[in-house]
């Protein structure tokens, strides 16, 4: 799924998506950027992907989520 489809489903109400700084200057209609740095409050995370998909990027991203969620419960 690229990142214009994702844009066009949160836009349309679908749910929410974690981005760069540098994608949030891409106008679409409906969508409103903001910041999530140094805030207080937490929020939950959830991964959906294909049990086919092997990639390195989604090895890599669960593992940083996972030494995150250790992190946030010290």
């Amino acid at each position: 799924m690229g990142r214009e489809t994702l844009f066009h489903m949160v836009a349309q109400g679908w749910g929410v998506t974690i981005t760069t700084e540098a994608t949030a200057s891409v106008p679409v209609s409906g969508l409103v950027f903001r910041s999530i740095a140094d805030e207080l409050e937490q929020a939950g995370f959830h991964a959906v992907w294909s049990p086919y998909n092997r990639s390195q990027a989604i090895r890599d991203l669960l593992d940083l989520a996972d030494k995150m969620k250790r992190r946030s419960s010290q």
